[in-house]
């Protein structure tokens, strides 16, 4: 699975560059923008001279009302020639020469005391200090607002820690502090006691807490904040300011039912599924990985009857636990040929042996050389059980059912062939069983293995056939071939394309004879229930353009979305808030709560301009 190559972002720049998008309003970020600023003011870069050398002692003249401290570090520098701009003549600055680091040992009222690290540097009178530049860690306590309130505090929550984020001086580290403070018993009410801040040190290399609290809602809330700090206590800052805070949406009853006016009368196909609003999932936490995640699955990977959480990154597979809300790697295991590029993975016990195998298609140059790892019992290290294995792999999970493995072949000049094969396990090997029957569709577009399952949605006890179509609309069709849905909307649009056996390609571009080159990949289709209830979880990755560029894959954000199934069709039930890059994919995992669930959905983007750079991956979990 390759990355968008050059030439779609040529085209991508050109079609930006004439229609532009419109820019975002400004007045509902004003007061968050206003609170980044007045805690910037908090932190200012300390700068001074060196007014006298004894020894290796320093005596520092420091610009008034700059917050110092003993132990606190500075740089030292010789200032030389000014630096001008040789066409405008404008006055640049000064050269610097780095002498080096020096620490404060004691702080008067008209100046400081210093000592070099390196007592013997020649410093001399004049020279300049100046603070080194570190990120400030900050933590955003939940946002407390009164009962009742209609404040959505979670995405409040996450919208500061953005901010936070996108400021050079500031930084969010990857931490659950409503896990830890009800862990602890911590309210975030009144500041934090030493012995909490103690234990919060212990587990988190923290600065400062942010404490915010908000009432009123919209455009008229207002919202008062503390920056305390996370070692001693002390209030740093604090201000009461107004804010555009977002308001938590809400699906009536009268709006169901619009939504379910909607659904088809027998024998009609489906196309509109109506409604949105909040569903059945809360937002529980997030994660961040300096990794691309390129899928995941649940299993039972080690037989000890709990959840085990794999993920792949394009030459890794990691085994994770998910332990109080937060996921801890248990294992690590590499590719076994290097230049692999891992295109997917699934978690299931085919060979009933009490424990799951992991299945990943694995791409090397222009080939599959997929394999299936298994935890031996008795061993630590995942075992090699199959290798070089020229197929594609997805396992779907019917309700009430095995799991099944199905497969799919590469052709010799193209990435698929058409038929779709179920596999099972017979005597020390993985062998086909059957062919999968698939339905009719004018014009025989290709059907591939991902963005595809079969589940049984209807009242019939057979299993219906689902998928994104090669227009990324999800199609549903009976067992016996006949089309029940076609969605409107498209899901999917995945921006990742597999190409197998070809060479440079981009999707949707055509060779002499038509054929499609490069295919699209699609993410999981996930069939689940809750009690009598049958849902459908499906990416929705939004694409630039909207339908106005039909072969452009260029997503902004993404969305996992949850349809609702019933005897009258289907609904949607529920969308979660976009999230920034592209929806890589999501799980879904029994929580200790028998009732709940969790669901997982894993958002991928990329650092730098264009979006070049460093993919890092957030996993946005939902308790359901």
């Amino acid at each position: 699975m390759n990355r968008i190559r050059l030439p779609l972002l040529f085209i991508t720049l050109l079609f930006l560059s004439c229609f532009p998008l419109p820019a975002l309003g400004q007045d509902s970020a004003a007061g968050l923008d206003r609170m980044i600023s007045q805690i910037e003011s908090k932190f200012p870069s300390l700068e001074g001279y060196v007014v006298d050398v004894q020894g290796a002692q320093l005596i520092l003249d420091l610009k008034l009302g700059q917050d110092l401290k003993p132990g606190d570090h500075l740089k030292v520098m010789r200032l030389g020639d000014e630096i001008i701009h040789p066409v405008t003549k404008k006055k640049l600055g000064r050269r610097e020469t780095d002498l080096g680091r020096a620490e404060v040992v004691e702080v008067r009222k008209d100046y400081s005391i210093a000592r070099m690290d390196n007592p013997g540097v020649p410093v001399k009178k004049g020279d300049a200090v100046r603070s080194f530049f570190r990120k400030i860690s900050i933590l955003v306590s939940p946002i407390r607002t009164p009962k009742g309130s209609k404040v959505d505090a979670a995405e409040l929550g996450l919208e500061i820690e953005s901010r936070l984020n996108e400021h050079p001086r500031f930084q969010v580290p990857t931490f659950d502090l409503r896990v830890w403070a009800r862990e602890n018993k911590v309210t975030f009410n009144q500041i934090p006691g030493p012995e909490h801040l103690l234990a919060l040190q212990s587990e988190v290399d923290v600065d400062y807490l942010l404490m915010p609290s908000v009432t009123g809602a919209g455009k008229q809330a207002v919202m008062d904040y503390r920056l305390v700090s996370a070692v001693d206590g002390d209030v740093v800052a604090q201000s009461r300011l107004m804010t555009d805070a977002p308001i938590k949406s809400a699906r009536t009853d009268q709006t169901r039912r619009k939504a379910r006016r909607k659904a088809p009368r027998s024998g009609g196909v489906q196309a509109d599924f109506g409604g949105d609003g909040d569903g059945p999932l809360e937002f529980a936490t997030k994660q961040e990985f300096e990794f691309e995640i390129v899928d995941m699955d649940t299993g039972d990977v080690n037989g000890d009857g709990k959840t085990d959480y794999v993920f792949i990154s394009p030459d890794r597979v990691r085994f994770y636990k998910f332990v109080d809300q937060k996921f801890k790697q248990v294992s690590v295991y590499r590719a076994p040929e290097k230049g692999s590029q891992f295109i997917s993975v699934d978690v299931a016990d085919i060979n009933g042996n009490g424990r799951d195998e992991i299945f990943v298609t694995c791409n090397v140059g222009q080939r599959l050389q997929s394999f299936v790892l298994e935890l031996v019992k008795g061993k630590k290290r995942f075992t090699l059980i199959e290798d070089e294995m020229n197929l594609y792999f997805r396992v779907i999970k019917p309700e009430k059912r095995k799991p099944m493995l199905l497969v799919q072949e590469p052709g010799h000049d193209r990435p698929f062939r058409p038929s779709i094969f179920e596999y099972s396990w017979k005597g020390d090997e993985y062998e086909e069983i059957r062919e999968l029957e698939l339905p009719h569709i004018p014009g025989r577009p290709l059907v591939t293995i991902y963005g595809f399952t079969l589940a049984n949605i209807t009242p019939t006890k057979a299993l219906e056939t689902i998928f994104l179509d090669s227009n990324y609309h999800l199609r549903v069709y009976s067992a016996k071939g006949r089309l029940l849905v076609k969605s409107d909307e498209y899901y999917g649009h995945d921006p990742r394309v597999i190409d197998v056996a070809l060479k440079e390609q981009i999707p949707g571009i055509h060779n002499s004879d038509g054929d499609v080159q490069a295919v699209p990949y699609r993410g999981r289709l996930s069939a689940s229930h809750k009690g009598k209830q049958r849902f459908l979880l499906i990416p929705h990755n939004h694409r630039f353009g909207g339908s106005l560029v039909d072969r452009m894959t260029v997503v902004n954000n993404s969305s996992l979305v949850v349809l609702g199934i019933d005897r009258e069709g289907v609904h949607k039930v529920f969308e979660t808030r976009k999230q920034s890059g592209y929806l890589a994919a999501h799980g879904i995992a029994p929580a200790s709560n028998p009732s709940r669930k969790w669901v997982h959905s894993v958002h991928v983007a990329s650092l730098g301009d264009l979006g070049l750079g460093k993919k890092i991956s957030t996993i946005f979990t939902y308790s359901w």
